[in-house]
């Protein structure tokens, strides 16, 4: 039984095989989600569909992230997909001297929240995703993870961190359920 399960989740990761749209935010509506901007940073639309954002300096004292709440419910399999180019990227030294890692860039952290935004788990049961350090893409690259969402989940707050100088594209985040 213990096998079938992890194939099947193979199958879902290498394939790409979800059910249709359950939340798809292409680059345009990312401008509508709540951001924090510190120091000297900026974001604007490039195009219709991509949203950008540079970063001009190191954290802690430069920093860029927004996110948003999207309901969710609890003990439920889904997909998360981000779609993003980098250029321009330096490594940063006040990241690494404050987590004790080098960073990847961008980072997303989903934290599981019930009706009353309070966190259904720890903090060790918040999911992290990165990108790896590079200073550039070729092209759009993808970072997903298939999850499944602790009991009591309502919610999750999805918060994307660019914490290095440098230029940032995001083409769309999605998430969706899975039917496992």
């Amino acid at each position: 039984m213990k096998i079938k399960i992890i194939i099947i989740v193979l199958i879902f990761s290498v394939c790409s095989a979800w059910t249709a749209d359950k939340y798809n935010f292409p680059g345009s509506e990312l401008m509508n989600w709540n951001f924090k901007i510190k120091g000297d940073a900026r974001k604007e639309m490039e195009g219709d569909a991509v949203f950008f954002v540079e970063v001009n300096g190191a954290f802690p004292e430069n920093e860029f992230s927004f996110g948003n709440s999207i309901p969710l419910k609890a003990q439920t399999a889904y997909i998360i997909i981000v779609s993003y180019k980098i250029s321009e990227v330096a490594e940063n030294s006040g990241h690494v001297e404050t987590y004790m890692i080098k960073p990847g860039t961008p980072s997303i952290r989903m934290i599981f929240a019930d009706k009353n935004n309070r966190p259904v788990t720890k903090a060790d049961g918040y999911i992290w995703l990165r990108g790896s350090f590079k200073e550039k893409t070729e092209g759009y690259e993808i970072i997903k993870c298939v999850f499944t969402t602790p009991q009591r989940t309502e919610k999750v707050s999805l918060r994307i961190f660019f914490q290095c100088k440098g230029k940032y594209w995001i083409k769309y985040i999605k998430i969706e359920e899975l039917n496992i």
